[in-house]
């Protein structure tokens, strides 16, 4: 059993954009993407042979999303809340992880 906090800065996510789903509000994934951000921190567990990912905030300059997600057999499911500083007096837009680690995807809920 693991209970802690993280934080890390100037990071990437291989295999989902979110900055690009969320600005296009798209309900199909957008393969091959990547998400760099400048900071992420959140709190973490590990229990029954899954990480669950708690209060995440990822930003950088364009983006502060926030979320949560658990990461079981390597199957991925969370759920995360982007907001974009590029599209001004929209409010956030809600996304669903799935997938498995080697492939994740990443889609607009509506």
């Amino acid at each position: 059993y693991l209970d802690g906090s993280f934080a890390t800065k100037k990071g990437m996510f291989n295999g989902i954009d979110i900055v690009e789903t969320a600005r296009l509000h798209s309900k199909d994934h957008l393969p091959g993407g990547r998400t760099y951000f400048d900071q992420m921190d959140g709190a973490l567990t590990y229990s029954g042979n899954a990480f669950h990912f708690k209060s995440i905030k990822v930003s950088n300059s364009v983006m502060n999303a926030t979320g949560n997600v658990d990461i079981a057999k390597h199957q991925l499911s969370g759920r995360i809340s982007a907001r974009l500083s590029i599209t001004e007096g929209m409010g956030p837009v809600d996304l669903q992880l799935g997938g498995v680690t080697d492939n994740p995807n990443l889609r607009a809920i509506r």
